[in-house]
Parts: C-alpha cells; structure tokens; sequence
C-alpha cells in the first residue's frame, strides 16, 4: 500500500481491485448475512481478518449518509462490536475518563429485545435505540450478528444468507466513484 503521496487514479482503482479478489478469495469462509427483500442501494462495509483468517464481514444497504441498515457478520462477540459501534457514534472521548464514563453508560444502557429472522429462523436480538438509530447484536450459531440503522424501521427487517458478493463489490466501486467525483 502506498502511505506517502497520492495515488493515482490507475493505482487507487489497481489497489481496490487487488482488495476484491482478496475478497472473493475469502468469501464463503464462513455464512455472510445480508438484508432480505433488498431492492435499494447496497455494498461491501467492512472485511476484516485476522492472521488470514476471515473475521468479520459487514454489508450496507441504503446511504450511508442518511438512512441506512449496516449488517454485520463476525467471528467475534457480537455485544463487544456493538458496543464499539455505539461509543463510536458518540464521536471522538476527550479524556481516559470520559472513555470510562461512557463505556460504563453505554453498558447500562436500557435494552430491548426483538426477533428477526434469519435464514427464516426467529433470532432473538438485543436491542439499544438512541435518537435516530438503532443497535442490535445476537449470536447466531457459532457466529455473531452485529445491525445498526438510521431511519429505516427494525420492524421489516429479515436476513437471508448470501450467496452473491459482485453486487456488494459493485455498490462499493459506484460509491467510491462518487466520492471521488469520478
């Protein structure tokens, strides 16, 4: 990866094609979930690896920068990511303190619970609504299962296993494109 400078658009574009077929490479490793009965806008979030071994695989479906449903799978605890997620959300901590204080806030934070269904399976996920958005975590076999969105209603949402990741890649590329006033 080059740190230092720009890259071009050849080597911006070159590096985001060798990060997809790592992808494709890894896709399969383990079942990805995605939002079921999808028909808007949608690609990869996040891949993440540790020692070669696939760990974590997000999906984003709508704009991320109004409404949006963000799908996590991962090898990791599920609670943990949405923590991360929601102290993320609260933006940068100013002090070791406020990291304390707010990781012990969002631990108490009141919780719901609701069932969503998952390769037609009902799973129960716990749930933390803040203004706006909300967080969901379960774990799913041996897997964990890690939603957050802004806008779009928890209530219509079911997840089906993948079985197709162009699409997801694809929506990733015309999103990169925008940003980058391609």
């Amino acid at each position: 990866m080059h740190f230092a400078g720009k890259l071009s658009p050849a080597q911006f574009w070159a590096h985001v094609a060798q990060m997809e077929d790592t992808i494709r490479a890894g896709f399969g490793a383990f079942p990805v979930y995605a939002l079921a009965a999808w028909s808007g806008p949608r690609m990869l979030a996040e891949w993440g690896s540790e020692n070669d071994v696939l760990t974590t695989a997000g999906l984003l479906f709508g704009d991320p920068d109004s409404s949006y449903a963000h799908v996590q799978t991962t090898r990791t605890d599920p609670f943990e990511v949405a923590l991360t997620a929601r102290f993320a959300a609260g933006g940068p901590p100013t002090s070791g303190e406020d990291v304390r204080n707010r990781r012990h806030a969002l631990s108490e934070a009141p919780t719901t619970t609701r069932t969503i269904r998952v390769d037609d399976v009902p799973v129960e996920f716990t749930c933390w609504d803040t203004t706006g958005t909300w967080y969901a975590a379960a774990a799913h076999g041996p897997l964990g299962l890690v939603l957050d969105s802004k806008h779009l209603d928890p209530a219509t949402f079911a997840l089906t296993r993948l079985d197709d990741i162009e699409p997801y890649l694809a929506g990733r590329r015309a999103h990169l494109r925008l940003r980058r006033g391609e």
